[in-house]
């Protein structure tokens, strides 16, 4: 690439790709957070109903009453597989967010790399150029000098 390559635009645009993935990755993440918070909750309020259910058979409630309830907790077991479900594709989500990130982090420190190069070699060829202009100049005084004893 040539010395004059825009790396700033380049890294710009390298940083805000990342910028980018991490706010996707953020909202995956809450959104996996919230899924699982609902799932815990169904989780706690099936175990309260099965508590319940429990107690129910000791006092002994109707026949219809115990049906009830234990359909309720069968619509519960089936409302905890979807959420399930839900927080398993929000996992899936984070993950595939968190590898795009990653990848667009590796981007972006490439870009870097490749630009601190660039300047490394910038500064070695202008200091390279600098010493010859010294080195002329040492050896013009020294053939200016030497010119002037003879």
């Amino acid at each position: 690439m040539p010395p004059s390559m825009p790396w700033h635009h380049l890294i710009d645009a390298a940083q805000q790709q990342v910028d980018d993935a991490a706010r996707a990755l953020a909202e995956a993440i809450n959104r996996h957070t919230a899924a699982q918070q609902q799932l815990d909750m169904l989780d706690a309020y099936r175990a309260e109903y099965q508590a319940a259910l429990g107690s129910y058979s000791e006092s002994g409630v109707s026949i219809t009453r115990l049906n009830n309830h234990r359909q309720f907790i069968d619509k519960l077991d089936t409302a905890i597989r979807q959420q399930q479900d839900v927080v398993h594709q929000a996992q899936l989500q984070v993950s595939h967010y968190q590898r795009e990130w990653q990848a667009q982090h590796r981007k972006l420190k490439s870009f870097d790399t490749l630009a601190n190069r660039e300047r490394q070699r910038e500064s070695a060829r202008h200091a390279k150029q600098e010493q010859h202009l010294l080195d002329e100049q040492a050896a013009q005084r020294f053939h200016h000098s030497r010119s002037k004893s003879t």
